[in-house]
């Protein structure tokens, strides 16, 4: 019975493992439009009260890519 709980434990793990690129990918690519964002003159001309949310945002992206990775490091090792 143990044997099947962790088996079932690593499927889980799997999974995760080969869902963890698709979500780097996805992170990465919201951190690139809010960078333009973020790069574009008119943003601060037009909108000045977005560049706070969109900062807040990409500290958040890189909070979580970060731990996406070591989530990714650590899995890869078992």
């Amino acid at each position: 019975m143990r044997l099947l709980h962790r088996d079932r434990g690593r499927c889980g793990e799997h999974r995760e493992l080969e869902q963890l690129p698709q979500r780097i990918v996805e992170l990465e690519a919201e951190q690139a439009r809010i960078g333009a964002r973020l790069g574009d003159p008119a943003l601060y001309r037009d909108e000045p009260q977005q560049i706070a949310p969109l900062q807040t945002r990409l500290q958040e992206i890189d909070d979580a890519l970060l731990d996406l990775l070591e989530r990714w490091e650590a899995l890869e090792r078992r």
